[in-house]
């Protein structure tokens, strides 16, 4: 049911939203690379501490009302940008393909520490992200991605690409760098084997795959007698 407040929130929101595309009452300049964005310090600094500390801190950033993000992708940043004036964002095709566009802006959001926007990231990353399948030199590519942008104690995204990845082990055998990336070791391998165990259960002394595409009742590594008395 709708509450008397939808109405001053979503005027609040589209106006917010309006003064990202117009440009009006700016006091910050973004810049990245080619691309510039004239944005509203309240609106950055009250959602990041990273975009807070560079404006209150007394760096270069503050003294000249600009920040250069040039390390970062243009079309991300302005997604990352578009999210903090709007709580969500739109999929550019002319940078990336879409499942690696949301995968690299839940990184971006990672490292400006966007809560919310990982969650919308992951969200859209996880409609799309089958058709990494179709490319396991890009499925690798976006693996090696999440893994090297994200920290151990990121469990969402990581978790659920190492869950894609067993389910299509097959396919990204044969890839190189997929080969390569496992060869040395480290948080995916950990993350893959997880995710590969969790595939099996365990039914009195057999473990049975919890589904198969040949309809038949496949079991591995017999134990022993499951007869009891």
């Amino acid at each position: 049911m709708a509450s008397d407040d939808d109405g001053p929130v979503a005027a609040l929101t589209e106006g917010l939203k309006s003064t990202f595309l117009s440009g009006d009452f700016t006091d910050l300049v973004i810049r990245c690379k080619s691309m510039k964005w004239n944005v509203h310090k309240i609106v950055l600094c009250s959602q990041s501490e990273f975009f807070k500390r560079a404006c209150l801190g007394g760096f270069r950033e503050s003294k000249e009302n600009s920040i250069d993000l040039s390390e970062d992708n243009g079309h991300i940043v302005h997604a990352m940008l578009e999210f903090l004036y709007s709580l969500d964002y739109t999929f550019n095709p002319s940078s990336h393909e879409e499942a690696d566009f949301h995968a690299e802006v839940y990184l971006t959001a990672e490292k400006y520490g966007l809560t919310h926007l990982k969650g919308c990231a992951l969200g859209k990353f996880k409609k799309v992200a089958e058709t990494l399948v179709e490319s396991p030199a890009r499925f690798a590519t976006v693996i090696v991605r999440i893994f090297d942008g994200t920290p151990n104690s990121d469990v969402d995204l990581r978790s659920y690409i190492s869950q894609l990845a067993a389910e299509n082990h097959d396919v990204l055998l044969s890839c190189p760098l997929f080969q390569e990336y496992t060869e040395e070791g480290g948080d995916f391998n950990l993350g893959l084997m997880r995710a590969l165990a969790s595939r099996y259960c365990k039914c009195d002394h057999n473990w049975h795959l919890p589904t198969c595409m040949c309809n038949n009742d496949v079991v591995y590594g017999q134990q022993g007698d499951s007869d009891h008395d």
